[in-house]
């Protein structure tokens, strides 16, 4: 079913009407478990007060190239009969094993349980903080949540504080924890005992603004700051106020300008958040997200950054296919519960290749699914590298009498140096004799402005009253057209002056 070379068993019932499928060994007896830890004293031993590394990233070959322990620091991975290599894959270089790297097991019917694999790592006595702002989906005017978190990415175990910058056009209703401090729109908690890859974690509920605010981009800075070191970590989320709500969904940042979502060639990691929500009329027991990463995205370097529920499974298959399992989350429905049947999870993934090509297009789609329900198809976000080196936008004429700009997002269009009062379309329609220009910002969000076009005026107003005669010169037959009630007569006399056709009073077409 999966195509990933192992056993998918399909079972049915007639009695309850259930189809199921039990995929990657689910239900087989063959099971590898383990741990990753940090081991504080290096002696290569897990002693009862070294705590465990959430979301550490393992490998199982063959198999199972990538995945993660879960949010307490463990894994457990069904797989065939068969012999396995399992090795800890550290998130940075200076993390050093203090127990082997690789473990290798078989599992057979006779010893089908790999337990207690546990991988040892020392951390280097640095600081290293890596905080993070969600902000859940919520229309205009609508109570919102804002998820403030900080990770802790090296081996000291940190006290510090964590600051959030709410946005002026925001409106502070409260938060949980409360916050230490609050001038303002300054918030600041401080955080305590922080154990290396753990995460720290606050929900602020604020009031959106109305939609007359629109249009209008959020700003929201957070820092971390540890009591060991002056450094500050920031992260800022930046994005256009939307009214629309949606309930399951999926972000990127940096978001990108323009329609191809276009970022600097410098652009070296995309972080994606998936937003989910439970808008049906129960609780939901679990949450499976699948997420087809786009083969230009390095799955190696893939990192977790933030979530909203413990996480049980975070996997990427062969095929680049991203899973992550919430079990037991016990969603409540957004009916009786608005602000907590929302959640999400948030990370990290940088190219295959930096910088990458200019022009290469990234795009990523979601697929949330709610216990049995059919899963939830999310937007598809897009991420374009561009440059703006050289770029010179170009007028084009149609009709002649028509300017015609192509891949612009933003334009303002010139007449002898002044701005056209609403002319701001891609397209313009000449009236009047002059220089025209255009000021743009393309679809990658590159500015420019147009040569010249000048548009000259080459005919002159016919006046009252009036005739023409066609064609010149004339043979056998020549026509006369002249205006209604323009008086006198038409006459024809030939080279010598003689009268052919007498002078006569005549209107319309005569010949």
């Amino acid at each position: 079913l999966d195509n990933d070379g192992d056993l998918d068993v399909i079972s049915a019932s007639s009695a309850i009407g259930m189809l199921a499928c039990y995929l990657n060994q689910a239900i087989g007896p063959y099971r590898i478990e383990g741990a990753a830890f940090h081991d504080a004293n290096t002696n290569g031993v897990r002693d009862a007060a070294e705590p465990t590394l959430p979301l550490m990233q393992m490998a199982i070959t063959p198999g199972m190239p990538q995945f993660f322990c879960g949010a307490d620091g463990h894994f457990s991975r069904n797989v065939p009969a068969g012999t396995y290599t399992v090795t800890a894959l550290p998130p940075a270089p200076y993390w050093t094993h203090t127990t082997p790297d690789a473990f290798t097991v078989t599992l057979a019917d006779t010893i089908p349980l790999a337990q207690g694999l546990e991988f040892g790592f020392s951390l280097p006595d640095t600081t290293l903080l890596d905080p993070s702002v969600v902000l859940l989906a919520a229309g205009c005017a609508d109570t919102a949540t804002i998820h403030a978190s900080v990770r802790n990415l090296a081996a000291p175990v940190q006290n510090g504080e964590l600051v959030l910058e709410l946005d002026p056009a925001l409106t502070y209703v409260n938060a949980t924890p409360a916050p230490t401090t609050q001038v303002g729109d300054t918030l600041t908690w401080s955080f305590q005992d922080l154990e290396p890859l753990d995460q720290e974690a606050v929900q602020v509920r604020v009031v959106m603004p109305s939609s007359s605010t629109l249009p209008y981009e959020l700003n929201m800075p957070i820092t971390a700051s540890s009591a060991l070191v002056p450094t500050l970590f920031q992260d800022t989320l930046q994005r256009p106020l939307s009214c629309t709500q949606g309930a399951n969904d999926k972000l990127v940042d940096p978001a990108g300008l323009g329609s191809i979502g276009a970022v600097p060639l410098a652009t070296t990691d995309l972080e994606y958040t998936i937003r989910f929500r439970n808008t049906g009329n129960a609780p939901v027991q679990s949450i499976l997200i699948t997420d087809q990463l786009d083969t230009q995205l390095d799955t190696a370097s893939l990192q977790p950054v933030a979530w909203s529920h413990p996480v049980s499974l975070v996997q990427v298959e062969e095929d680049q296919r991203l899973l992550v399992r919430f079990d037991g989350i016990l969603l409540p429905d957004s009916a009786s519960d608005p602000v907590g049947s929302e959640g999400f999870l948030r990370f990290r993934v940088t190219p295959t290749t930096v910088p990458p090509p200019i022009l290469t297009e990234v795009r990523n789609t979601a697929l949330i699914s709610f216990d049995a329900d059919a899963p939830v198809v999310t937007n598809t976000t897009l991420t374009t590298w561009y440059s703006c080196l050289g770029y010179q936008p170009m007028i084009q004429v149609s009709n002649d009498s028509t300017l015609v700009l192509v891949d612009v997002d933003g334009v303002q269009w010139f007449l002898n140096g002044a701005p056209l009062a609403g002319a701001d379309t891609d397209t313009l329609l000449l009236t009047v004799p002059g220089v025209y220009t255009a000021q743009v910002v393309n679809v990658g969000g590159c500015p420019g402005i147009t040569d010249a076009y000048v548009y000259v005026h080459t005919g002159i107003a016919e006046q009252e009253p009036w005739a023409r005669v066609r064609p010149v010169p004339a043979s056998d037959m020549l026509y006369v057209e002249r205006s209604e009630g323009s008086g006198g007569c038409i006459g024809l006399s030939d080279a010598l002056g003689r009268v052919v056709v007498p002078c006569t009073p005549v209107s319309g077409t005569w010949h």
